[in-house]
């Protein structure tokens, strides 16, 4: 019984190692956003500015839609999400009121975007990659 069982651990420890083939689904991609900046408008309000690129690929819907995640900066390993936006439009900047102006805030700002053509195995909803920028009192 005992030399069945080391067969079977031996048998599970090769087939838990294993390698599997990693899947990427093939398709279209976003840019992420450029020029990204932060300025500081009031005491208590910053404007986030961007430019969208202009070489969307022509299997996104548009108009493209902006999310951006707002976190806060714990310590520099640490950080607590506080908000997050999705506006519509593509527009090219954001005005922002800071909730605690002596704190630290980091800012995400990605595209986001549809794909015209629908596959019910995979989702329609697209990100790109995020650009950061810091808040600093």
């Amino acid at each position: 019984m005992k030399k069945y069982l080391s067969i079977c651990l031996l048998f599970l420890a090769f087939a838990a190692c294993k390698k599997s083939d990693e899947y990427s689904k093939p398709g279209v991609s976003l840019p992420a956003v450029n020029n990204l900046s932060l300025q500081k408008t009031q005491a208590q309000k910053i404007t986030l500015g961007w430019t969208v690129p202009n070489a969307i690929p022509a299997e996104i819907e548009q108009p493209l839609s902006i999310n951006i995640q707002v976190t806060e900066v714990i310590s520099p390993t640490r950080t607590i999400v506080i908000n997050e936006f999705t506006v519509p439009a593509s527009p090219a900047s954001f005005v922002y009121d800071i909730p605690n102006a002596t704190k630290t805030y980091r800012f995400i700002v990605k595209l986001f975007g549809r794909t015209r053509n629908k596959d019910v195995n995979y989702a329609s909803s697209i990100y790109s990659l995020g650009q950061t920028v810091q808040y600093n009192p």
